[in-house]
């Protein structure tokens, strides 16, 4: 696929060597909300993964972590799509005159560069042109999605719902023996989506021109710009029809240069981001430049001394050969020399030369601006001032933080001090009386930490603090700590009934409390005859009583009764049985009866007004003083004969019919016979 129309453009890219997406491995994921779909985009982040997705596809799939504001445990995982790939070259062709599908379609499936045999220079051209391709490529995926959606860059998630997050994961669409990249990321429909913008621009004059330059704040957000231009800060024209491109995610700022702006009193300028989803952002805020002369010189800084009580900033400024207006100077302050970082003084007394930092860092770097109501004008290089720093910081706050079933701890805090502290020691103790033990042999420069402990103890808590540390290796002193409670997979010890006492009412059980400390409720469960299948009958929280009275079991029934002890994960323990017979004879409208032979017991059953057809009959036998238990079952017959016996026992039996409608009656009246 070519297009000639499209060799300029592909001219100035090649001086671009543009790299849109970066990670530390080889594929890198990022998602964003868009009404009630959660879009995805990734990339391969090097030429090797680039040709290796190319020929296997994408493997996508989404993790349910949280719903409704609970943590899913397991979580819920569903597999988007096994392979996402490049569509085929008939589905490009029918998009050839389209600018961003003709460049990435002759990136795709345009001819290779001859390789010179083995020369060295035939393999380097070849290495760069396949190189300048992966990124010409990436490039306009970024720049329309639909683009990236035909290279297999590209899914909208459109069953996601709200009230769930999700992890999503994307690996290679690789054979299983192959080793496996796998990129993460997040996404959830927010009610209020947080809406990103670009920095608002700095304007100012160069002789005839006007040059906007604006920062970064979002480097790993946007991949290009727009900058727009306005004279009643109303209506606003796109001064460049291709988005400024942004090479690398860098904090350095962006330079467009206004060689059109006609003269007149006040001129607005506004910035439009572009993310790799190829939607535009809202504007940033605008800024004004007056038709005015410019400042024509720079305040240059002579010295930065360390003090007592601070860093002393001095600088030189000739206010007499000043050709623009000057209404004070700016002083800033960085930790390097490729950042304009903070204001930390503005002074409007233009004949000051001196300012002193009360709070300078480890390393210094300093700026000093000229101003006025249209522009600001520095020297781009810096002033650097080393300072010696044996202050400790001041404690982090406590962490927070929670654990899960699996044993892991999962930790966060906060840098209350980003201008000193460059990272923290985390520290642990399994009990209040012991000292902290340092967890992590290594300063942690992140804000989070999944650490991983023993379930399997009695200890219920376990203890966490922080230290911060400065640039200079200054500790500072422990922070307040958290208490987190393990998650608990010992079950409690478990309750004995101590009584089971029948009268007028029915059956009173009473048990003992249980020894653990950690018990959350007792639930009483009963079997009739069998106990197989247990019914609760009631779940009683800890402290309200250790006693309960069934008022629902029946005369001429046996009934099995024990006590779960359940702590509050749900871990729980079951008492011994404890069985009662309650005296009398159930009615019911079935009757049993029984002959003996020499060999075996006849059982016979009848009921002379069953409104309802019968789908079988249930058998229980009770043998000496053993319980009543399940014996048989039969289907269309009254009767049934057991040759299963031992000649000088007792044997007694009921019967229980079940109905074709799934009812099923009561225990029938008692037979008994000896053998």
């Amino acid at each position: 696929m070519t297009n000639k129309n499209y060799l300029l453009l592909l001219s100035m890219l090649l001086l671009c060597a543009y790299s849109p997406l970066q990670a530390q491995d080889n594929l890198s994921v990022i998602s964003k909300q868009s009404g009630g779909t959660i879009e995805l985009r990734w990339a391969p982040t090097n030429l090797d993964a680039w040709r290796y997705g190319n020929v296997f596809g994408y493997k996508l799939e989404r993790v349910t972590i949280y719903r409704d504001g609970s943590q899913l445990i397991p979580v819920e995982t569903v597999v988007l799509s096994t392979a996402l790939r490049i569509k085929p070259f008939s589905e490009w062709e029918k998009r050839e005159d389209e600018k961003y599908f003709a460049i990435a379609g002759e990136c795709i499936f345009g001819e290779q560069y001859p390789a010179l045999s083995t020369s060295p220079v035939g393999i380097y051209k070849k290495y760069q042109q396949e190189q300048n391709k992966y990124g010409f490529a990436l490039y306009c995926a970024d720049m329309d999605k639909r683009v990236a959606e035909y290279m297999g860059l590209y899914y909208a998630d459109k069953k996601a719902k709200p009230g769930e997050r999700y992890s999503y994961r994307l690996t290679f669409a690789q054979p299983d023996s192959a080793h496996c990249d796998t990129a993460r990321t997040y996404g959830a429909l927010d009610s209020n989506p947080v809406d990103i913008f670009p920095a608002k621009p700095d304007v100012f004059y160069d002789k005839d021109h006007v040059q906007v330059t604006w920062k970064n704040n979002y480097s790993n957000h946007f991949v290009g710009y727009y900058v727009e231009r306005s004279t009643d800060n109303k209506t606003f024209v796109r001064l460049n029809e291709e988005p400024i491109a942004v090479t690398k995610p860098s904090p350095k700022n962006n330079y467009y240069t206004d060689t059109t702006v006609a003269v007149s009193s006040n001129v607005y300028y506004r910035i439009v981001g572009l993310d790799s989803f190829s939607d535009e952002s809202a504007p940033s805020e605008s800024s004004s430049i007056l038709n005015t002369k410019p400042i024509s010189q720079y305040a240059e800084i002579s010295s930065a001394k360390p003090l007592g009580n601070g860093v002393e900033i001095s600088w030189r400024f000739d206010l007499g050969s000043e050709t623009g207006a000057v209404d004070g100077f700016k002083i800033y302050r960085a930790r390097s020399s490729e950042t304009l970082s903070n204001c930390i003084a503005t002074i409007t007394d233009v004949d000051q030369r001196s300012f002193v930092d009360p709070r300078p860092l480890p390393d210094n770097y300093y700026y000093v601006s000229v101003f006025n109501g249209n522009e600001e004008k520095y020297n781009p290089y810096p002033y650097y001032c080393l300072t010696i720093d044996s202050i400790p910081p001041e404690p982090p706050a406590a962490p927070t933080g929670f654990c899960d079933s699996l044993g892991r701890v999962w930790l966060t805090w906060h840098n209350q001090d980003t201008s000193d502290v460059v990272g923290f020691r985390l520290l642990r103790k399994n009990s209040e009386g012991e000292s902290f033990l340092m967890l992590a042999p290594d300063m942690l420069a992140d804000t989070f930490y999944v650490d991983t402990i023993n379930l399997n103890t009695l200890s219920r808590h376990i203890y966490y603090s922080l230290k911060s540390v400065d640039a200079r290796g200054n500790q500072s002193g422990l922070s307040p700590s958290l208490k987190v409670e393990r998650y608990d997979i010992i079950a409690p010890q478990p309750s004995m009934i101590t009584s089971l006492d029948q009268n007028k009412n029915g059956v009173a059980i009473s048990w003992n409390a249980s020894v653990s400390k950690d018990v959350a409720s007792y639930a009483l469960l009963r079997s009739a005859a069998s106990y197989d299948v247990f019914d609760t009958l009631a779940i009683i929280s800890s402290g309200s009583g250790l006693s309960y009275l069934d008022k629902t079991a029946e005369p001429g029934c046996e009934y099995y009764y024990k006590v779960l002890t359940i702590d509050g994960f749900g871990n729980y323990s079951a008492s011994r049985l404890k069985a009662v017979e309650i005296p009398g004879q159930k009615e019911s409208d079935w009757q049993l009866r029984n002959t003996k032979t020499l060999n075996s017991i006849t059982l016979k059953w009848s009921n002379t007004d069953a409104a309802k057809p019968v789908d079988k009959v249930l058998i229980y036998r009770k043998t000496d003083d053993k319980p009543l238990h399940y014996y048989a079952m039969v289907k269309d017959t009254d009767t049934f004969e057991d040759k299963n016996l031992v000649m000088g026992r007792h044997y007694a039996y009921r019967i229980r019919v079940v109905y074709t409608d799934a009812t099923e009656t009561q225990l029938s009246n008692e037979v008994k016979t000896e053998m």
